[in-house]
């Protein structure tokens, strides 16, 4: 650093003084104060830049005559200058660090030797204090900067350092005890496996020469020695733990395959049973550690493992049946929802199909295990052409209402009018006279009258008598058509429900039943179990029984609903009197509705409402639901393609007309599922 000599000053008998202007005067220069700035002056009033030594100091002013303080950049060199201004030397704190000044004033970096001491200062100058590596060897330097040598303890943890500073690794002689500095240069302990060789150190870090024996252990290295200090090799059980030793005397860690039978180690050596992580699958050992496949019972839960024995998750197919593994690998059981889907899986894990019976209800799943939940379709084909149908069917003289409206005729040649009330006749053919619709022979006939009938003639048209005939009329093929193709009805209609298994139950609730159907329903309300018991027992539609019922009782409040006294049954009077119950109007005919029925009834043992709810549904079925042929649908029960002799009504519309109050039943519920059973023809 070059620096500027002002030798116009007797720097030591400098004196100073204050003024008024705040200038201190010496000789012919003049340091002058102003705007919080130092500025130092020449005779002429010039500032002066750059070096200047005063009483015994240097300064520095810039290039405008400041007087300049703290760090200074000159020619590439750091200074420092105090609050006075005066250049420092030797050592400096600034900033919560320290730092060296040269006798030049210039700033130190690197390695200092002061005071018989060493210092590292770092590139900003700044000395280093504790650990810093430098050309890849490591020093220590103290709180005070002072480079360390000799053993020290940091953290409990004993290094050496070489005279030159530079931490020592490897091994160490000192005096005549062998010591051994880890990578890190901390001083090893306890049993170390160092170029192949295990070696046990004190815990003063010194090396034993006493033989090896037992167990050695460094990280993931385990050797046994045996009492006269060979290698073990093969298996070692220790207490209750079990350990393989491979030929080089090294402990297995990993697997162990050995007669066919896998084994697993752990980190620290021991084989493992129960359940082991590796590669980011599970395994399961068995008790003797040898690895399990196949269904596992572990915790309370089952497993499985594949032949690999790698634990399953998912879907898993064994011996035909299929299971499902949650992402536990616990086996699922219960109910199960999966990608949108319902599964139900049994107490075995068993994925279940078709028809099941699940804590009283009855469900439907696809062969692939998913809940059908409704509506469940199935077909049943005949042998017969849908015309064939029609054909034995016109045969049978099915009945019709639809015409009930419609003129009828008759021709005047065979009715014989009252001469006296021209309105009346009698029927004076030999042979049932035909009823048409129209005032001609070739016109559809309605019905017949018997030789001798009464009628009421209307008019006269033509040859003809339009008559009063207020009765069922014979269906026309068309109609019978109709009722008869069930291609007639989509499957979202109130009518489809003619296609309803009766002998299929709807798989709901009592509790539903009780409180959206049977609620206000006279002596029905509240007997839904008996209705669901009644199902159950003789395989009956729950909700067709409680159609059945309500339309019978007039919503359970008929008399044979409410209970009627008998006392007297086929004219023998009973020892006492007894109250009975009918609740679907069995054995209770036109002309003798209660006595009848409550006859059959007592005959039945129906005491109690429930008694005639269950009991009734036992009649019910016997002839047509759970006949040899069972009609167990209306349509069914109405057109018997089986046997069309045997049909429970003649109304060509009876099977739909019972649709109504079945389908407001189902509406009204808030789970069940429906079975229908649709007759197909070739």
């Amino acid at each position: 650093m070059k620096k500027k000599r002002v030798t116009a000053f007797v720097l030591a008998s400098m004196l100073f003084s204050s003024t008024a202007s705040g200038v201190t005067a010496a000789g012919t220069y003049t340091w002058k104060y102003q705007n919080n700035q130092w500025y130092y002056l020449t005779s002429a009033g010039k500032p002066v830049t750059g070096w200047v030594l005063y009483g015994n100091k240097w300064y520095f002013l810039d290039s405008n005559g400041v007087m300049k303080t703290g760090w200074l950049l000159y020619n590439n060199k750091w200074y420092y200058l105090d609050s006075s201004g005066a250049m420092k030397t030797g050592w400096v704190p600034s900033g919560n660090k320290w730092y060296f000044l040269d006798s030049s004033g210039a700033m130190k970096t690197g390695w200092l030797s002061n005071g018989g001491k060493w210092y590292f200062l770092d590139q900003s100058g700044a000395m280093k204090t504790g650990w810093f590596k430098e050309n890849n060897t490591w020093y220590f330097l103290d709180p005070s900067g002072a480079m360390k040598t000799g053993w020290f303890k940091e953290n409990n943890t004993w290094y050496f350092l070489e005279p030159s500073g530079a931490m020592k690794t490897g091994w160490l002689e000192d005096g005549n005890v062998k010591y051994y500095l880890s990578s890190s240069g901390a001083m090893v302990t306890g049993q170390k496996f160092i170029d192949g060789i295990p070696y046990v150190f004190t815990t003063s870090g010194a090396l034993s020469t006493a033989p090896l024996t037992g167990f050695f252990r460094d990280g993931q290295i385990i050797m046994y020695f045996d009492s006269n200090g060979e290698k073990h090799k093969g298996w070692l059980t220790e207490g209750t733990n079990k350990y393989y030793f491979s030929d080089n005397g090294f402990a297995l860690i990993g697997w162990l395959t050995e007669n066919g039978k896998k084994y697993y180690f752990g980190q620290d050596g021991k084989m493992k049973t129960g359940w082991v992580l590796d590669a980011n699958k599970w395994f399961y050992m068995n008790a003797d550690g040898t690895m399990a496949t196949g269904w596992v019972y572990a915790n309370g839960k089952w497993y499985f493992m594949n032949e690999n024995g790698i634990m399953q998750t998912g879907w898993l197919l064994d011996n035909g049946a299929y299971y499902y593994l949650n992402k536990n690998g616990d086996m699922a059981v219960g109910w199960l929802f999966l990608g949108g889907n319902w599964y139900y899986l049994a107490g075995n894990g068993k994925m279940v199909t078709g028809e099941q019976v699940i804590d009283g209800k009855t469900y439907y799943f696809f062969d692939n295990g998913v809940w059908n939940s409704g509506p469940i379709t199935k077909t049943t084909n005949y042998n017969l052409t849908f015309q064939q149908m029609l054909d034995i069917q016109m045969q049978r003289s099915p009945q019709t209402d639809k015409y009930k409206n419609a003129k009828a005729y008759v021709s005047s040649d065979y009715v014989l009018v009252d001469a006296t009330d021209p309105t009346k006749g009698v029927v004076t053919s030999t042979t049932p006279l035909n009823v048409r619709e129209d005032t001609n022979t070739n016109s559809f006939i309605f019905g017949t009258l018997s030789p001798g009938s009464q009628v009421q003639i209307v008019s006269k048209v033509g040859t003809w008598y339009e008559i009063k005939y207020v009765t069922w009329r014979n269906a026309k093929a068309s109609d019978v058509s109709y009722f008869l193709n069930p291609n007639s009805f989509s499957t979202t209609s109130t009518e489809y429900f003619q296609f309803l298994l009766l002998n299929k139950g709807a798989g709901t609730t009592a509790q539903d039943l009780n409180a959206k159907t049977l609620a206000g329903k006279g002596i029905l309300e509240g007997k839904a179990d008996a209705f669901l018991e009644a199902s159950k027992k003789y395989n009956i539609n729950e909700i067709y029984l409680i159609s059945h019922a309500l339309l019978e009782t007039g919503n359970g409040n008929s008399a044979l609903a409410q209970g009627i006294i008998v006392d007297t049954v086929d004219g023998k009077k009973l020892d006492q009197p007894v109250k009975v119950y009918n609740m679907y109007g069995i054995g209770a005919i036109d002309s003798c509705p209660n006595t009848c029925g409550a006859e059959t009834a007592y005959k039945k043992g129906w005491f109690t409402p429930e008694a005639a709810i269950i009991g009734g549904a036992e009649f019910i079925g016997a002839g047509y639901i759970n006949a040899s042929t069972p009609q167990n649908t209306l349509y069914k029960m109405r057109w018997n393609p089986d046997a069309p002799w045997h049909q429970y009504a003649t109304d060509i519309g009876w099977a739909v007309k019972q649709t109504n109050s079945i389908k407001k039943i189902y509406d009204s519920l808030s789970s069940y599922t429906l079975y229908f059973d649709v007759s197909v023809y070739k």
